[in-house]
């Protein structure tokens, strides 16, 4: 019989990928509430992170403001840009990571 262990988090958003209906009744059963479904079920509202990552553009094209000392003649925000949308490129230098925020 399935386990009713409690889950890490209480309070689950869109980044939990809950796109269907059992997803959502085994987040329950564990004891996590709900508040948004999968990004690609429901979209969020606001400017939401879709993504973090120890990966950094500005490294891959050298430049990194802790690694370069040249970095840092360029503006942000960058932006990937894909058919009808974009995202919004972050970086925080400190952390050494990068996330993306979908725009609207």
């Amino acid at each position: 019989s399935p386990n009713t262990y409690p889950y890490h988090q209480k309070e689950l958003d869109f980044r939990a990928n809950v796109s269907n209906s059992l997803a959502e009744k085994f987040y329950t059963r564990h004891g996590a509430q709900l508040k948004e479904r999968a990004f690609e079920t429901q979209e969020p509202e606001g400017t939401v992170p879709l993504m973090e990552s120890r990966y950094c553009i500005l490294g891959e094209l050298d430049m990194c403001k802790l690694k370069n000392n040249n970095a840092g003649m360029y503006q942000e925000p960058f932006y990937l840009e894909f058919g009808k949308g974009r995202l919004r490129i972050h970086t925080e230098c400190k952390n050494c990571t990068m996330r993306l925020y979908f725009d609207k």
